[in-house]
C-alpha cells in the first residue's frame, strides 16, 4: 500500500510538471498561433474587403464555411451565427433560408432545432429568394462556394472569397397584399417556397396576428425610404399608391413600437421575422421606436426601493440620536421616587 501511494504521488507530480512544460511551450508547439478567442475572431482579408467596399454602412452579411461570429465581433451586421440578441422569430426565418442544408443532414437539423440561438449557413445551398428578402449584401465563403443568382465575386484570397448580392431587397418596401397562413410552421414553408415576385408584393401573415384591414391586392404598392436609422429608432417616409403593408425587414420584437403620422399603430409580424405596418393610400411618416417597457418598470421599482431604503435609514438614524439624547428609560429619575441610599461601607 505505501508503494502504491508513492507511485500515485510521483504520477501526479509528473502530470503536473508535464502540463506546465506543455503550457510553457504552447506557442512553439502551435506554430506561434495560440487558440484564443481573439485569435479565432481575427479580421480576415474578406472582412477587410467588406469595410473597404461597403463604406460606413456596409450592410448585412452571411458566412459560409468559416467562423460566423467573426462578423459581429468586428461590428458587421450578421444574419447568422451564435447571436443571443436575436429572438426566436429570426431563428425561424433562418429555417427557411437554410432548409436545404437541414434536409441534407438530420444531425444538423437536430443541432439547429436544439440550439435556438445558433443558426449558421451549414452549407452553400441557401434559398436565394429568402437571402434577398433578408437583405444580405455580402457573403464571405471559405471552401465550398455558393452558386446563386445575383452574386458577384468582389474579392479572392486563396479559398476565401467575398461575394456581393446585387438582387437583395431594400430594407423597407411596400407590399400591396397579404397571404394568411395558419401557423408559424406554415409561414416558414410558404416563405421557403415563394418566388421573388410573391415576396416583393405579398406579406405572409400568421392567422392569429392578422388584423381585419389587411390589403388584398398583391404587388408593388409605392415607395418607402429610410430617412433615419439608429439603434433604437427608425424613421421611414412612405408613399402608398393604394392600401399597403410597409415591410421593414428588421427583426420583429415586442419592445418595438410604431407611430404612423404621429399616431400609435400596430406592428404585425410578417414574412416570419419582419415587421409589418398597415398603411392607407397616401404619404406617411412612420417611426419605429424601441421602448422596453418592462425595463422602464424595473428602473421605476428600483428607484422606489432606493427612496424607501433611504427614508428608512434616515428614520432609524433620527430615532437613534433621540434615544441617546434622552438616556435609557430605566436610568431616568422618575418624579416622587427617591434613589436608594448607597450600601454601607464595610469596616
Amino acid at each position: 500500500m505505501p508503494a502504491l501511494a508513492g507511485a500515485l504521488v510521483v504520477l501526479l507530480l509528473v502530470m503536473a510538471g508535464g502540463e506546465r512544460l506543455l503550457y510553457a511551450h504552447a506557442e512553439r508547439l502551435t506554430g506561434g498561433e495560440i487558440d484564443t478567442w481573439q485569435h479565432r475572431m481575427a479580421l480576415t482579408s474578406a472582412q477587410a474587403a467588406i469595410f473597404e467596399l461597403g463604406g460606413p454602412l456596409p450592410g448585412r452579411t452571411l458566412t459560409m464555411g468559416d467562423e460566423p461570429n467573426r462578423m459581429g465581433f468586428h461590428g458587421l451586421e450578421q444574419v447568422d451565427g451564435y447571436v443571443a440578441a436575436y429572438p426566436r422569430a429570426h431563428h425561424d426565418a433562418m429555417a427557411a433560408l437554410i432548409g436545404a442544408c437541414l434536409e441534407q443532414d438530420p444531425g444538423i437539423r437536430r443541432y439547429f432545432e436544439g440550439w435556438g440561438q445558433r443558426f449558421y449557413a451549414f452549407c452553400p445551398d441557401v434559398d436565394p429568394e429568402v437571402l434577398d428578402l433578408l437583405g444580405v449584401r455580402w457573403i464571405s465563403a471559405r471552401g465550398a462556394q455558393p452558386t446563386l443568382p445575383g452574386l458577384v465575386e468582389r474579392f479572392r484570397d486563396g479559398q476565401l472569397r467575398l461575394y456581393e448580392n446585387l438582387d437583395r431587397f431594400p430594407r423597407a418596401f411596400l407590399a400591396g397584399g397579404a397571404e394568411i397562413v395558419p401557423d408559424v410552421a406554415a409561414a416558414i414553408a410558404r416563405l421557403a417556397a415563394a418566388d421573388r415576385s410573391v415576396l416583393a408584393g405579398t406579406a405572409i401573415v400568421v392567422g392569429g396576428d392578422a388584423p381585419a384591414d389587411l390589403p388584398s391586392a398583391p404587388g408593388a404598392a409605392g415607395t418607402a425610404t429610410i430617412t433615419r436609422s439608429e439603434a433604437e429608432l427608425v424613421e421611414i417616409d412612405a408613399t402608398a399608391t393604394r392600401p399597403a403593408i410597409l415591410v421593414l425587414t428588421d427583426v420583429v420584437y415586442p419592445e418595438w413600437h410604431v407611430e404612423v403620422d404621429g399616431d400609435e399603430a400596430a406592428i404585425i409580424p410578417v414574412d416570419v421575422s419582419a415587421r409589418g405596418v398597415v398603411l392607407a393610400a397616401g404619404s406617411h411618416q412612420v417611426t419605429f421606436r424601441y421602448r422596453p417597457l418592462a425595463t422602464y418598470a424595473g428602473f421605476l421599482l428600483g428607484g422606489v426601493a432606493l427612496v424607501v431604503t433611504a427614508l428608512a435609514a434616515v428614520a432609524l438614524a433620527w430615532r437613534g440620536r433621540r434615544g441617546r439624547a434622552g438616556g435609557s428609560p430605566t436610568a431616568r429619575k422618575q418624579p416622587g421616587i427617591s434613589s436608594p441610599p448607597p450600601p454601607a461601607a464595610r469596616s
